[in-house]
């Protein structure tokens, strides 16, 4: 193996018998030098993965995702017994907006203001 990596050791005055203190600190050395570049190509491979799931997920395009604010959750729960027209007026917010909260708070079945606990003793969560 040690063969194969073209490392030349060139030594005149050397005994480099096989089982010379001399030929076994070379052999030492050399399969340390490999140890390391193995270290390094492993540290790199490691630095490429993490950078491409950094940059995936950095790249996912599109628009941010529409959040349903305290006030947003305000607004509806006035639609809920008054009109678009009325909801528009009092919170400034145009129709289309509120068909979007609308259809987002039923369509994704979000609580709201239903704040939750997690009970150890029974291993599930409790809505308060």
């Amino acid at each position: 193996m040690v063969e194969d990596t073209g490392i030349i050791i060139q030594s005149e005055d050397m005994d480099l018998s096989d089982d010379s203190d001399s030929s076994d600190w070379i052999i030492a050395s050399q399969l340390a030098h490999l140890d390391y570049l193995h270290y390094l190509r492993q540290k790199r491979a490691s630095k490429a993965t993490k950078k491409a799931k950094y940059q995936s997920m950095l790249n996912t395009g599109g628009r941010h995702k529409r959040v349903i604010t305290p006030i947003y959750k305000q607004a509806y729960e006035y639609l809920r017994t008054h009109t678009y027209s009325e909801t528009q007026l009092k919170f400034h917010l145009s129709k289309s907006t509120l068909y979007r909260i609308k259809r987002q708070i039923n369509n994704k079945k979000q609580p709201i203001n239903m704040p939750q606990s997690y009970d150890a003793s029974r291993g599930d969560l409790d809505e308060q």
